[in-house]
């Protein structure tokens, strides 16, 4: 069997104001490159992201979640500032998404252990999961599934998008590429037929090497497209009509093209206003130069089509623009993206792992959600999986129960001690000098008594 790159973070980034995941395929060039000519370095808008563009209920339904949570959640904000409490229930739906995510994630770790001979530890599994295990038994015997490729990087450099997809594998229907969904009904929606439409129609897939490191490849060879649809009372493969799948995916990419790069306001004739002080223009010149030499290429390399540049006489809406693009390239340039990640460390033995989590599970209802603030905002995730529970991981999460003991769950307080947006890079190291720091409240095992 095929399996993705070990590090798939190597070829994501996130752009953009709301952080938007993007593809970039930084492999050197090789045979394959030579008959295919890419475009070098071009971040692309993942699957995902373009399949958010789908017009749908999420507005109603996040909002929907962001409710119950206040109602069911108020001793959890009452306490806070007014606007820290509005984006802890504002972020519900995500921290809701996201938590769907993992269990996503979770699932697949299971098919694929079942699929290539591998009982799982059910024991290890999250209770989320739990209710998924029978039909995910029974899924797996019926279609008797035989993984070919498993979560495999993929790119599309003519229509310009990236992503990753779950499994191609041998089933009684043929070879087919799956999408795993869990969710209470087995329904099906036309956005995910299109994203797996948009899996297949790659170019080309990335995988891990025999030789080590990662390397590109050509699809197999697929008999069907499905997205197969869990739920604890059942499955049900929903068979995607590839031609027409393939249209509406078309349809959806030039959507998003049209809506993120179309410039639907360039031209508007703005009243002349006073001059503008040439103090503000330097002000974003030396912000410029303050840059990397990677940020600033990266900039000009995205500039706006019609965009006056600061060597020019931008007006002043101009500058009001360049200064939010410069805002962008300036957060992405203090921010760990494409570095290599800490050392996991070894895996945590089975009594570690249940004390943790009898710890974090306990846990006063404000102090568990300001740990979960802290862990759904770090990115490349941190929890600790049924496949990620390492020393690392352990760390991590005794750092952020201490933190948010002696803060009395105020993540305005805890972020002063740990910055959210690079939690994911921290190592364990630096985790445990952290723990160990704001250490006292609760009796859990430090990390030199953990044995692999």
């Amino acid at each position: 069997m095929l399996r993705g790159p070990a590090h798939p973070e190597n070829f994501r980034q996130q752009i953009g104001r709301y952080g938007d995941r993007h593809y970039v395929d930084n492999l050197p060039g090789d045979g394959f490159t030579a008959a295919r000519p890419l475009i070098a370095s071009t971040p692309y808008p993942s699957v995902s992201v373009i399949k958010k563009a789908w017009p749908k209920f999420l507005d109603d339904w996040a909002a929907g979640t962001a409710a119950r949570y206040a109602v069911e959640h108020q001793d959890a904000w009452l306490r806070l500032p007014a606007d820290d409490a509005v984006e802890l229930i504002t972020k519900a739906a995500v921290r809701t998404r996201d938590r769907a995510a993992k269990r996503g994630s979770d699932v697949h770790a299971i098919i694929e252990s079942l699929a290539t001979g591998h009982r799982p530890d059910y024991m290890l599994v999250d209770d989320s999961v739990q209710p998924y295990v029978p039909c995910i038994e029974r899924m797996v015997r019926e279609l008797r599934i035989r993984p070919l490729v498993s979560e495999a990087v993929v790119f599309n450099h003519s229509v310009g998008y990236g992503g990753t997809f779950d499994m191609i594998a041998e089933t009684v229907h043929g070879v087919g590429l799956l999408d795993w969904k869990t969710r209470k009904k087995t329904a099906r929606y036309d956005e995910e037929g299109a994203q797996v439409a948009a899996y297949a129609g790659a170019e080309y897939m990335i995988v891990e090497s025999p030789l080590g490191g990662a390397m590109r490849q050509e699809l197999p060879s697929i008999d069907y497209l499905a997205t197969v649809v869990l739920s604890p009372e059942g499955y049900q493969v929903h068979e995607v009509d590839e031609e027409g799948a393939w249209q509406l995916w078309i349809a959806l990419k030039a959507f998003w093209d049209a809506k993120n790069n179309g410039h639907i306001w360039e031209g508007t004739k703005a009243t002349p206003g006073p001059a503008i002080p040439p103090a503000v223009k330097q002000n974003l010149i030396d912000r410029v130069r303050a840059l990397s030499p990677g940020a600033r290429q990266a900039m000009a390399s995205k500039w706006p089509v019609g965009l006056t540049t600061l060597k020019g006489e931008p007006s002043e809406w101009e500058l009001m623009r360049i200064d939010q693009l410069l805002s962008e390239y300036e957060a992405k340039d203090t921010a760990p993206f494409n570095v290599e990640l800490p050392a996991e460390g070894p895996v945590l033995d089975h009594g570690t792992w249940k004390h943790i989590d009898a710890v974090y599970n306990t846990l006063d209802e404000p102090i568990r959600l300001a740990v979960d603030y802290f862990y759904d905002s770090a990115k490349p995730g941190v929890r600790m999986g049924q496949f990620a529970r390492t020393v690392r991981r352990f760390e991590i999460l005794r750092a952020l129960i201490y933190v948010a003991e002696w803060t009395a769950g105020d993540v305005t307080k805890m972020g002063a001690i740990i910055d959210a947006s690079t939690l994911g890079y921290i190592t364990k190291e630096e985790a445990e000098r952290i723990a160990n720091t704001y250490s006292g409240f609760l009796n859990t095992q430090p990390a030199e008594s953990i044995e692999q």
